[in-house]
């Protein structure tokens, strides 16, 4: 048993926030709270605590700014605890790490790297040249080098979803907006927010607006369970489900008859807003209603072992033009800065900004030039969407 350490829940939550930040799952947590102990203590001479190395050991990128105003779930808080309390999930000699964000290759490693005897690791070189060994664990989270004995809890990914997604729409410092969604000022719509819920669970999405979270998520363990519920009323739902309307709308239902959702941003506009919730009510827990909802999808587990049936994911595509206005034009907006980066204003109004950036899209397509979103507008759309990489 390695050596345990007590902290006040304050300081506990700081040092899990933190962690989280740096590898965005209870697992990663838990290893990377492990390599925190190990520096610390090669270190404690210089710091009054594990608190005060964490904070203050410049280890850490803006480490006092996520220490206190970072997010972090229930399941990350307990596998940090776990750690701190003596169940470490990496041998006391690790001490080199990366967070894989900048990872542009893998290799075996060589019995050049000092760390060579130990096993199940793989060589990362980052995009800045430098050299880590990540450790790999099993699926069981089991520590794969005997140092403990003890399994790490497996993390339910309905629950961690619920618990992020609850977590956001009560925390004011993020709020709506359909520019910077992916949470990089802390803002999100409403699904980035359900995609990263499943994403932080660990489910591995790669989804990236309503109109393609079906087929995503259908084949991710997700299965179409609308046939079971009373939309109306919200009989037959479980915390955990996923309403979805394919072209306007999507919300996590989380139990007692409430679903947590993005809105809109303080302006009654999908983007312009000042980070984070401005009015209470960007990023909200509310009491359901049928939106209306085209379908609800419920994670039912791994998709190998029993695959999920799914159905036709074909919705019908309103023609946008000139003069139109609305949802569907935000969406239409949103999406053409995003492919194309024409700079347009995601108001929900078909004006002439618009309608010159539909049509110099069609030309650059190669479709025909007429300033209207068809149907075949919408499906050459869809696939730049689709082969387009987003930041998470």
């Amino acid at each position: 048993m390695s050596k345990g350490y007590q902290l006040p829940d304050e300081q506990l939550l700081a040092c899990a926030r933190l962690c989280y930040q740096e590898q965005g799952t209870a697992k990663g947590a838990a290893a990377e709270m492990s390599l925190a102990l190990n520096l610390y203590e090669k270190n404690s001479a210089k710091y009054a605590s594990v608190y005060d190395y964490m904070r203050n050991s410049g280890w850490f990128a803006n480490a006092a700014y996520f220490m206190d105003y970072g997010r972090c779930t229930g399941a990350v808080l307990e596998a940090v605890s776990d750690v701190l309390a003596g169940n470490r999930t990496l041998p006391e000699y690790v001490d080199e790490h990366d967070c894989f964000s900048d990872i542009v290759s893998i290799s075996t490693g060589s019995k050049t790297n000092r760390s060579d005897y130990i096993p199940n690791k793989t060589i990362i070189t980052n995009a800045y040249g430098a050299v880590y060994t990540f450790y790999c664990f099993p699926d069981e989270w089991a520590d794969p080098f005997g140092y403990t004995g003890k399994p790490v809890a497996k993390v339910d990914p309905v629950q961690a979803a619920i618990d992020w997604m609850t977590d956001l729409a009560e925390d004011d410092s993020h709020g709506y907006d359909q520019i910077y969604r992916w949470g990089e000022k802390g803002d999100y719509d409403c699904s980035s927010a359900v995609i990263t819920a499943y994403k932080q669970a660990g489910i591995p999405l790669t989804c990236t607006y309503t109109g393609d979270m079906y087929e995503d998520m259908t084949t991710k363990g997700f299965a179409d369970v609308t046939d079971k519920i009373d939309l109306s009323s919200g009989v037959g739902l479980l915390p955990g489900d996923v309403l979805l309307n394919h072209i306007h709308h999507t919300a996590l239902y989380i139990g007692d008859g409430l679903e947590a959702e993005a809105s809109i941003n303080e302006k009654g506009t999908a983007t312009g807003g000042k980070p984070g919730d401005q009015t209470g009510r960007e990023i909200l827990i509310r009491p359901y209603r049928n939106y209306p909802w085209d379908c609800v999808l419920r994670y039912v587990g791994d998709v190998d072992k029993e695959p999920v049936k799914t159905k036709s994911t074909r919705v019908d595509v309103p023609y946008l033009q000139k003069g139109c206005i609305g949802a569907d034009v935000s969406v239409l907006q949103f999406e053409l800065n995003l492919i194309g980066n024409y700079g347009l204003d995601v108001d929900g109004e078909f004006g002439p900004d618009t309608d010159r950036a539909l049509r110099g899209y069609q030309d650059s397509k190669g479709i025909k030039v007429s300033g209207i979103r068809g149907i075949t507008t919408y499906r050459e759309i869809r696939e730049d969407i689709a082969a387009k990489t987003y930041k998470n």
